[in-house]
């Protein structure tokens, strides 16, 4: 278990120094000039060379990558050159925002989603599996901003039943952070709940196929006991698959989904950074959600280990 961790371990470690260089080079391949979107069009060319002394632009790219490095793992992002608040601020407000989000978003998704798989899996052959079927192909199709909207229209200006916009801090107030919330989280998470609903189906298919499953219903026990006990359990590897590397994707994918809804957390953060060009706020915000892909997988492998041990035992021999 130990040797398993320690090579996951130093496999994360490297993708996220790839993963660095990776970033430090896009943001510096992007058109504009750091120093002149800070001083103006109006600067003088000393200004600007006084400012590329200053964030250490004039500095070989070595240095400069070194620095970023040096900087990434003391926590010193910068600042702002657009606000000229300190990134590392602006991150510690948005992160809960979006990590609350994403959170409240996988719940309803796995609620969801397992509960259409299931029940696509006992209606299999039969005309509501059609139905199902065709719910989850709709998840899968609509896109988010489409959907937000729609629902803003209808849930929210119409009938009147959720919160068109805005956030109040979990623990400020729980009930009135998860009401305003459960219009975004609901959009975010259809398209995963669609997914978890698929593969949740096709794994019950497979499982309940199997030899112990049929020996168990010979057995004498109840179909219901059968389904979560066997077929349910034996599929959580599946889903601890795609709800780890969704969790990633929703992260960096509620950018649409807080620009809908006016949500101070990433993903207006990174919008507002691109239309101003504030590179050290987009290199930050990228680099923050390579981090979080990296520790999910992480976290993955980890529960692999706990939900089949073979997966820790192979692991601990490659």
């Amino acid at each position: 278990m130990g040797r398993f961790l320690a090579v996951r371990a130093v496999e994360s470690l490297i993708t996220l120094l790839i993963s660095a260089a990776v970033i430090f080079l896009g943001v510096r391949a992007l058109p504009g000039d750091p120093a002149r979107a800070m001083a103006g069009e109006e600067a003088t060319p000393e200004q600007l060379a006084a400012i590329r002394a200053d964030l250490g632009l004039d500095q070989p790219l070595l240095v400069q990558f070194l620095a970023f490095l040096r900087n990434t793992v003391t926590f010193d992002l910068g600042t702002s050159t657009r606000t000229g608040q300190e990134i590392t601020q602006m991150l510690a407000a948005a992160i809960p925002v979006t990590l609350q989000l994403s959170v409240y978003a996988i719940i309803v998704a796995i609620i969801i989603g397992i509960t259409f798989g299931m029940y696509a899996e006992r209606r299999r052959g039969k005309p509501d599996e059609l139905l199902a079927n065709a719910g989850v192909l709709l998840g899968l199709s609509v896109p988010n901003f489409w959907l937000g909207l729609l629902g803003i229209l209808i849930l929210a200006v119409m009938l009147g039943i959720v919160p068109a916009s805005g956030y109040v801090p979990f623990f400020e107030s729980p009930v009135r952070s998860i009401y305003h919330l459960t219009l975004p989280a609901l959009v975010l998470g259809t398209g995963l709940a669609a997914v978890i609903a698929r593969q949740t189906r096709a794994s019950l298919i497979e499982t309940m196929g199997t030899d112990y499953v049929r020996t168990a219903r010979a057995t004498g026990i109840a179909p219901r006991r059968v389904l979560f006990r066997y077929g349910l359990r034996n599929s959580l590897i599946v889903l601890v698959t795609i709800v780890g590397l969704q969790l990633g994707g929703l992260i960096s994918g509620a950018v649409v989904t807080e620009r809908i809804f006016a949500l101070p957390g990433l993903g207006r953060m990174t919008l507002d950074a691109v239309f101003s060009r504030d590179y050290p706020v987009i290199q930050a915000v990228v680099l923050v959600v390579t981090f979080s892909y990296v520790l999910i997988n992480f976290l993955v492998d980890v529960l692999y280990s706990v939900v089949n041990p073979r997966i820790r035992t192979g692991g601990a021999r490659a």
